[in-house]
């Protein structure tokens, strides 16, 4: 009786242990045992790694949106949707605040009885199940157990095989192997289909039949088209989850990797010191907004343009001609009159907008505090511009000598105009950025343009025996245009750039999803995006900070739409919900190495494709083939657990949305680095654009808060509240400008605090 008492206790405390217990699988790339014979027949999905050979990002920031083709069938409740997916990941703070994983559900799916019903599988979380799929997560059920070897003994024959089996499900706090999934205790038969299919696998099958079976949100269901998941939704993440991100990214996690495609590692050559001058942008600027790339850089030899878009517009060319004329009725003798004649003609002139890769501005955040700043466009550098208009005469005064002229220069008249102005300069093509160690000197220049000119010589004649010419009644008129610019002559230390460098570096602790649309559904431009941000790696046995800088031209996550179903004679009919992109997994050695299966890197872009062929019906022949017997696969949808009905898609009324935004928009590309300890203002899009004015500004709903001294006024001015309480970083945000229809448009934005 002793011995079945303690046994029981042993087993209620075994069964108290395993409500804690959880583990997560990691993703990767393919290894040679990953045969179909083995059960590895899936695609990219059936490829567990072993612990500490996994892949992860190493780019903090990744931005997404939506192309034409899921807008036209999704709309703008779609677009929300997706969002909501994302924003949940957001959510997640960095992994290495994460101490306790019980304060996250071991369950996070719910039902929506309607949509269930109705067959409708829920967008939101389809777009999670793909996004913890491709941070490196694979289906922690699937590989509890999985199959290793499969071989036959000399002499023996099928089905007398002997199977190896391994675990590829880790504990997040132990780091060993593990038999459960979110307190779910597994266990394994293994399946062998020979001589039929020459394929075997280790099936796992809860312990407790009454366990929650595939609860981890990356154990994929709506994106793989299950069936029995119509009608259900998660409302976040899971523990094993939250445990495997935090595996991934966290600091303490530390192996070879590189730091990912179009990124730019500085390294300071402190050896060598150089003197910098920069140039006035607002000559540079016209010269950009009227060559085409080939021209521009015949210009400008040493420049890098990554890309260019052109615009035709009108524009009328005026000439203004100035000349002295006496009219008929002036009594003889008298001064000639000034006449303006103006003519001007229509003519259709070529624009170009321009990306460049070398191109920076310098920004004075501090008292004797310079930095550089890469200008990826130079469309956004509006500033205050003065302009003087400066008239000159030079005339013979009445009543004075023969030969006598004076000069006459009214008062010169100086306002101020907005135009793209400020001082830039072109990095050598071996580096990437400058460490600017001083100021050497202060160069004002002043630029005179003679627009108008005139003279008129009404009298001469030899004088004497000298030869002198002698003007009895000259007049001269001269009107210049004079601009200004302000340079700077510095003493600097290149920068040295190390194309997607490889290092021993920490894991990141976040990854952030920023949403940046194209300019409009009429074209796929994208704005460029220089993104600068910091790694920390091991060199020497000792951990330093990088200063990485990616430059972003296209979005390393495209959600698009498309029929994707099998073609009208292949067997056998499959409607997919969704088509992703294989991963692209980097290991540091490339295609050699010891780390040939990991640990590495995934890298972007890549295209997450909905299937938009609509309901379809599937009729089994050759009897009763009708609309009676038909069975509906799903249809996409939004729901919740609320009591509003799901909005079924495609919808016209999203589409009604979506037309109204499309034409507003938000111009601002960038937003210029704030310092710590120093008043700050930017004002976003004065006046608006696109829309009813007048134009209110707010946080998105689904943004993260502003920083600690930063607020965003109702008029759309990001500005200081108080500047000791600013914290150097790189925060991310979403802006919402509102029209006075209520309709709407938002854009991410990050800011930079330096300290």
């Amino acid at each position: 009786m002793l011995r079945l008492l303690k046994k029981s206790w042993w087993v209620i405390l075994l069964a108290a242990g395993t409500q804690t217990a959880p583990a997560f699988t990691l993703l990767g790339n393919r290894e040679p045992y990953m045969v179909g014979q083995l059960g590895y027949i899936g695609d990219y999905s059936e490829q567990p790694k072993n612990l500490s050979e996994g892949f992860r990002w190493t780019i903090p920031k990744l931005y997404y949106t939506y192309d034409a083709s899921f807008w036209d069938y999704f709309g703008s409740n779609g677009v929300a949707s997706v969002d909501e997916g994302i924003d949940i990941l957001n959510q997640l703070p960095p992994v290495s605040s994460i101490t306790n994983l019980d304060v996250y559900p071991l369950d996070s799916m719910r039902a929506n009885y309607t949509a269930q019903a109705m067959r409708l599988f829920d967008l939101k979380s389809a777009t999670l199940e793909m996004l913890v799929e491709r941070l490196g997560l694979a289906d922690p059920e699937r590989f509890t157990w999985t199959l290793r070897h499969r071989a036959l003994p000399p002499g023996a024959s099928c089905p007398a095989f002997v199977y190896s089996v391994i675990k590829r499900n880790f504990d997040p706090d132990t780091l060993a192997p593990s038999s459960f999934v979110n307190g779910n205790l597994y266990t394994y038969t293994i399946l062998e289909d020979c001589p039929v299919r020459d394929v075997a696998e280790a099936v796992e099958f809860l312990v407790d039949p009454f366990g929650t079976y595939l609860s981890a949100v990356a154990s994929a269901k709506i994106m793989f088209g299950m069936q029995v998941y119509w009608g259900y939704y998660y409302n976040g993440l899971t523990r094993d989850d939250v445990g495997g991100l935090r595996y991934l990214l966290r600091p303490s996690n530390m192996y070879a990797s590189a730091a990912g495609p179009n990124t730019y590692t500085f390294s300071t050559n402190r050896t060598t010191s150089q003197l910098l001058v920069t140039s006035n942008l607002t000559t540079f600027s016209w010269q950009a907004l009227t060559n085409d790339a080939p021209g521009l850089q015949a210009l400008y030899p040493n420049l890098v343009i990554l890309n260019t878009t052109n615009v035709w517009t009108n524009i009328y060319v005026t000439n203004l001609t100035a000349y002295y004329t006496n009219y008929p009725w002036d009594p003889v003798g008298s001064f000639p009159r000034l006449k303006l004649a103006t003519n001007t003609q229509l003519t259709v002139e070529t624009r170009f907008q321009h990306t460049f890769g070398n191109l920076f501005t310098v920004s004075n955040t501090a008292p004797n505090t310079w930095i550089p700043v890469p200008l990826a466009t130079v469309h956004d550098q509006i500033s205050r511009q003065f302009y003087t208009v400066e008239v000159s005469y030079v005339t013979n005064q009445p009543y004075a000598p023969i030969g006598t002229v004076v000069t006459n220069t009214p008062k010169p008249k100086t306002f101020g105009t907005n135009a793209i102005g400020g001082e830039y300069f072109i990095l050598p093509t071996n580096s990437c950025s400058v460490s600017i160690l001083f100021l050497q000197a202060t160069l004002t220049n002043r630029y005179t343009n003679i627009v108008i000119s005139a003279t008129n010589d009404v009298a001469g004649g030899a004088g004497g025996g000298g030869g002198t010419n002698l003007f009895t009644n000259n007049v001269f008129y001269t009107e210049s245009h004079i601009t200004y610019s302000t340079n700077h002559a510095f003493i600097i230390n290149p920068v040295q750039c190390d194309t997607n460098s490889v290092a021993v570096r920490q894991g990141i602790d976040k990854v952030s999803f920023l949403r940046r649309d194209y300019d409009s559904l009429l074209n796929r431009f994208f704005y460029p995006i220089t993104n600068t941000y910091f790694l920390k790696a091991v060199t020497n046995y000792t951990l330093i900070t990088q200063t990485v800088q990616r430059i972003v031209t296209q979005p390393d996550i495209l959600f698009d739409a498309a029929d994707i179903a099998t073609g009208p004679t292949t067997w056998p009919i499959i409607n997919p919900t969704v088509s992703r992109q294989f991963p692209n997994f980097v290991t540091a050695s490339g295609t050699g190495g010891t780390n040939l299966y990991g640990p590495g890197t995934i890298e972007p872009t890549v295209n997450f494709t909905f299937n938009k062929v609509g309901p379809l019906y599937y009729n089994f022949g050759p009897f009763f083939v009708d609309e009676r017997t038909a069975e509906l696969d799903f249809i996409w949808a939004s729901f919740d657990g609320t009591t509003n009905p799901p909005v079924v898609y495609p919808i016209g009324t999203s589409i009604d949305n979506l037309t109204n935004q499309v034409f507003m928009y938000i111009a601002n590309s960038a937003l210029p680095n704030a310092r710590v300890n120093i008043a700050y203002s930017v004002q976003l899009m004065p006046g608006g654009s696109g829309g009813t004015a007048p134009y209110s500004w707010s946080l998105s709903p689904r943004s993260p808060a502003l920083p600690l001294g930063i607020e965003l006024t109702a008029a759309g001015v990001i500005r200081t509240t108080n500047p000791t309480a600013l914290q150097p970083n790189i925060y991310d945000f979403v802006v919402r400008m509102q029209d006075a229809n209520s309709r709407y448009v938002d854009r991410a934005f990050t800011l930079t605090i330096l300290p």
